[in-house]
């Protein structure tokens, strides 16, 4: 009886998507709603605990599947989990292609290198102007648009071989690193000028690579050897793949931990640091801020 009602179930579903284009069932996969829903500008948090203080904050909310929809500091926004790591990020970012999406913004954690310059702290918002692509699926996407690959805002270092330095995929031999949307950090500079934060607010190079348990000694001397002040798990993603599909984009991330410090290390430490609790705060404080002025650039022109 229950082998029935599975297959009359994947009948009925059938029969729905006779009723959807591919590009709309590939939507529908990714958020579990219609791809009209989703609105111009998309916020991207990696999981529950940001989507919470994101929504906490958010006005005149109603859900559509995994979608949310409301205001923030009084500009329509859509919020959809991007999920960990760039995999799942791809997969939003692909659904976001097929869809209204003009602009989409991550806002959530990322790792700060203590010994890099300027010194950063637990708490700090890092905006990353670039994004070292060094994960499995973003090589995938730099072998499938290859013939794109010469119109992107794309820098080449040469892979350093040798010594103590850890080997992530390259591009013929070369990390490549790929910028963020330069009217977005336009915008977020000129907002960050006009408010004063309590907290420090820095531009620079950010390592993106699917390793989370491997923030080794030789991992992170390969990362700030290249010049790069923080890491992530989803701005590979999020930056090639907006280049690529024309989607605006760019990170605004909090600091949660400093994994060249012994004290503030996440995998080693057994006590959270005092701010933990302001960390996507402040990354959301500065997302409030810059809205209205993202809003005008991008949706109401």
């Amino acid at each position: 009886m229950a082998k029935f009602f599975k297959s009359l179930k994947t009948k009925a579903m059938n029969i729905g998507l006779k009723f959807l284009s591919i590009d709309e069932k590939l939507a529908y996969i990714a958020f579990k709603t219609k791809s009209n829903h989703v609105r111009p500008i998309v916020i991207l948090p990696t999981g529950k605990t940001s989507l919470k203080k994101l929504l906490d904050k958010m006005e005149d909310n109603k859900r559509f599947g995994d979608l949310y929809n409301g205001t923030l500091n009084g500009i329509p926004v859509s919020i959809i989990v991007a999920g960990i790591g760039n995999s799942h990020a791809a997969i939003i970012m692909e659904a976001l292609k097929r869809s209204p999406c003009k602009v989409a913004i991550r806002v959530d954690y990322c790792g700060g290198l203590e010994t890099t310059d300027p010194n950063l702290k637990i708490a700090d918002v890092v905006i990353p102007q670039e994004v070292f692509i060094t994960d499995g699926t973003a090589h995938s996407y730099l072998q499938k648009y290859a013939s794109l690959l010469k119109d992107l805002p794309l820098n080449y270092y040469p892979v350093e071989k040798g010594g103590d330095k850890m080997l992530y995929p390259s591009y013929q031999d070369n990390y490549l690193g790929i910028q963020g949307d330069s009217t977005l950090l336009q915008i977020l500079q000129d907002s960050l000028r006009l408010n004063n934060y309590d907290f420090s607010i820095i531009n620079g190079k950010l390592w993106s690579v699917d390793a989370l348990f491997c923030e080794t000694d030789r991992a992170i001397q390969t990362w700030t050897s290249y010049g790069a002040i923080s890491v992530d798990m989803e701005s590979s993603a999020v930056y090639l793949l907006g280049n690529i599909f024309k989607i605006p984009t760019i990170s605004i991330l909090g600091i949660s931990d400093v994994p060249d410090s012994g004290e503030w290390n996440l995998q080693k430490t057994k006590k959270l640091h005092p701010n933990f609790e302001l960390i996507l705060d402040n990354a959301i404080s500065v997302l409030w801020d810059a809205l209205p002025k993202i809003h005008k650039e991008f949706v109401s022109k």
